[in-house]
């Protein structure tokens, strides 16, 4: 995705960040911390993106200690990529944003049964040939998947 360089911004007690709204696309908020390039890599974007991005890490959260966001213009969101992102935290928080308002917003939740992705890791697996993946939910927090043809259970990094 390119080069980047952190800037480290001193902010005292009453400045606060503030990233511009958008008119048309996706606000995810309570994202883990330094988590933020893994769900652009999960959403498919890159640096061919046509849309804005505004990114913010280690936000400080009272619910979390330090978070993320990320607000990203023009893209909308399946269910299968929900789906990831409930993979990467089930804390995730969605706002679908349209003419600069937010029209729905909701926390990602991992299903009992995910189908079509991810690709199992295991090399072997017959689902890799088959194209036809299915993984059974083990652990929520911290999250681990079974897979339905091989039988092995993966953790979040070895299935994103």
């Amino acid at each position: 995705m390119g080069n980047y360089k952190r800037v480290d911004v001193d902010m005292g007690e009453e400045e606060y960040l503030k990233a511009r709204k958008i008119e048309r696309g996706i606000v995810l908020d309570h994202v883990p911390a330094n988590k933020s390039f893994l769900v652009l890599k999960v959403l498919g974007i890159d640096e061919k993106f046509p849309g804005s991005i505004t990114m913010l890490t280690n936000v400080p959260s009272t619910k979390f200690g330090l978070k993320d966001l990320i607000k990203i213009e023009g893209k909308e969101i399946g269910k299968g990529e929900l789906e990831k992102l409930a993979i990467i935290s089930p804390y995730i928080t969605v706002s679908i944003v349209r003419d600069y308002k937010t029209v729905e917003k909701f926390r990602v939740s991992l299903p009992e049964v995910i189908t079509g992705m991810p690709k199992c890791p295991n090399e072997k697996c017959e689902s890799n040939k088959t194209q036809k993946f299915k993984f059974f939910v083990e652990e929520r927090e911290p999250v681990k998947l079974r897979c339905a043809h091989c039988g092995q259970t993966f953790k979040e990094k070895q299935l994103l």
